[in-house]
């Protein structure tokens, strides 16, 4: 009787980690990986070099948060802080709304990579996003985090969580 309500109760628990847990994401060639909240929705293109993860829509909310984690292979010919001038030039010509409020070094995954936080316009709505680069093996993973301003805070302790979820290889 015992080993039987110990199955069963092995086999609830089971059950309730496969259905509670998270989704993780992982491109081919196994580059990272990240994992969110079992609710979002991921999407790959471009042969798993752009993945993007949407929150789960709220009626009234006309923006969904979103990560966005892009790859480029950019070989050993250039370095973190050139990249990162191009990316913030690049931000800047897209959006002239740009607001830089932040920047500073951090690690991921025991890899150094630079964090920049900053905010922009799109569609009258006021996005903040934080921008992470990190080179691993020629590549260049650009992990961006965005959500609206009302919604910022809402979204900070999922955005921590997803990043310290980021594996790379």
């Amino acid at each position: 009787m015992k080993i039987k309500l110990l199955l069963i109760l092995f086999i609830t628990l089971f059950a309730i980690n496969i259905f509670a847990g998270s989704l993780t994401y992982s491109p081919d060639d196994k580059s990272y990986s990240i994992s969110f909240p079992i609710s979002w929705l991921i999407f790959e293109q471009d042969n798993g070099n752009t993945m993007l993860a949407l929150a789960p829509e709220k009626k009234g909310d006309p923006f969904r948060e979103t990560v966005l984690v892009t790859k480029e292979y950019v070989g050993n010919n250039t370095n973190i802080e050139f990249y990162l001038f191009n990316a913030l030039k690049n931000i800047k010509n897209k959006y002239p709304s740009f607001v830089k409020e932040g920047e500073k070094n951090i690690i991921i995954d025991n890899i150094y990579a630079k964090e920049i936080k900053y905010s922009v316009e799109e569609n009258g709505v006021r996005v903040n996003a934080k921008l992470i680069i990190v080179f691993t093996r020629g590549n260049a993973l650009k992990f961006f985090f965005l959500s609206d301003q009302k919604d910022s805070k809402n979204f900070k302790n999922i955005f921590d969580e997803i990043q310290k979820s980021i594996k790379l290889r």
